[in-house]
């Protein structure tokens, strides 16, 4: 028997150590929380002591003087004498968990768990034969839904508004505005009034219930292109509100904080994303130039 001691036949000391990580965007938009966790089983058998895991997250950022197992959950049942501490007996096992905050997509990292043969708990002379890795990520997409509305006059002036739907924050917002069937841009350039927007915080009903995932726009301009409204029988209306002005409210420039955001593509050419011009977003506003009097309406 005491040849199987002296030649590994019998591990008296040993353990083993297991680890899996997720990862999520972070509510804020701007960082990836990395969560792992994994279980440290005392494969030998004697009793170990003082167990810890040290966790190394890529690129060799340490969690510093290891995760004590005594500060998890020991999963060995409330009947064992070890139960609540670092202790671990022939075959039993602690669950351990650690946690990261990046601005990368991807990370690996290492795990290996370390105890003591002494019940002091020091040295820790005891470390898993086989390094516990896992790798994880995520793809966080901005998306961005354009809202329109009008306040009109003979001088036209309109306002909508902007509100980031991703899960991502979004960054240097810029709008471009076409008027009619133009393919050159209206001066003056539409102005949102936030150029950064938070990730929305849903409210139920379509809406989000942070102000700062959210922006309006606006811009006043003199139009050069009336369309007539037509009446029952195919000929141009007469009187007040029977001249409709459009606009189309292109968001050409954005950028996701983390991952990447979402282009349109549509029937219109304006409205369409290529490698060079991105387009995030698009809403015509349509609505009448009053003349004369009475109600203006659509």
């Amino acid at each position: 028997m005491l040849k199987d001691f002296l030649s590994g036949g019998f591990p008296v000391c040993a353990l083993s150590i297991t680890k899996s990580c997720s990862a999520q965007v972070d509510p804020n938009g701007t960082t990836i929380d990395y969560s792992m966790k994994g279980i440290v089983t005392n494969t030998g058998i004697g009793t170990m002591y003082g167990v810890q895991v040290f966790d190394t997250i890529a690129p060799a950022v340490t969690s510093g003087p290891g995760i004590n197992v005594s500060n998890n959950t020991i999963v060995n049942g409330v009947n064992s004498p070890n139960y609540g501490t670092s202790t671990l007996g022939a075959g039993e096992t602690g669950t351990w968990s650690d946690s990261d905050q990046s601005a990368s997509l991807n990370q690996s990292d290492s795990a290996i768990a370390k105890g003591a043969t002494d019940p002091s708990g020091s040295p820790q002379n005891t470390t898993s034969t086989t390094p516990a890795t896992a790798s994880c990520g995520t793809t966080p997409v901005g998306t961005l839904t354009v809202a329109s509305g009008s306040d009109v006059h003979v001088q036209v002036s309109y306002n909508g508004n902007i509100c980031n739907t991703g899960n991502s924050q979004v960054t240097g917002l810029a709008l471009t505005d076409y008027e009619h069937t133009s393919t050159s841009p209206t001066s003056p350039t539409p102005a949102p009034l936030l150029s950064t927007l938070a990730p929305c915080t849903s409210d139920g009903k379509g809406g989000c219930t942070n102000a700062s995932a959210c922006t309006t726009y606006s811009s006043t301009y003199v139009a050069t292109t009336d369309t007539p409204i037509l009446d029952g029988f195919g000929n141009p209306g007469t009187g007040p509100g029977r001249f409709n002005f459009d606009d189309l409210i292109v968001i050409t420039g954005a950028h996701a904080t983390v991952g990447s955001l979402n282009t349109v593509t549509s029937g219109d050419s304006r409205c369409n994303s290529t490698a060079t011009a991105p387009v995030y977003g698009c809403a015509t506003i349509t609505c009448p130039i009053c003349q004369g009097s009475g109600e203006c309406t659509p």
